[in-house]
């Protein structure tokens, strides 16, 4: 899969749509750990609706970590695209240095 950026205004948007991926993953990371933080303060109530709190840190969690998931595939998907890149203007550079001293081995 290649993410292809063609004008300035789809980098925007996609820069857009990490930077909202990223404020999102530390939303619920401050929830999260919020969350933890209030336990020992709230022991009761938590254990009145132990089944609600252990759902809502468990969707907190994951909601954090497919925010992040999101943010490193795209990074692993411009890298790819980038070292496909690096190989292949070295692999047309190999050609060319190949075929040059060919040239001056004839000549």
């Amino acid at each position: 899969m290649e993410i292809k950026i063609e004008t300035g205004e789809e980098l925007n948007l996609l820069l857009e749509a990490l930077k909202t991926e990223i404020i999102n993953a530390n939303s619920y990371h401050r929830l999260f750990c919020g969350l933890l933080k209030s336990r020992p303060a709230h022991e009761r109530e938590f254990q009145q609706s132990e089944v609600f709190w252990y759902l809502t840190q468990n969707a907190l969690q994951t909601a954090r970590l497919i925010n992040l998931c999101r943010v490193s595939v795209w990074l692993q998907l411009r890298a790819v695209a980038a070292n496909d890149d690096c190989r292949t203007n070295l692999a047309a550079g190999q050609i060319r240095e190949r075929n040059r001293k060919k040239n001056n081995v004839i000549s």
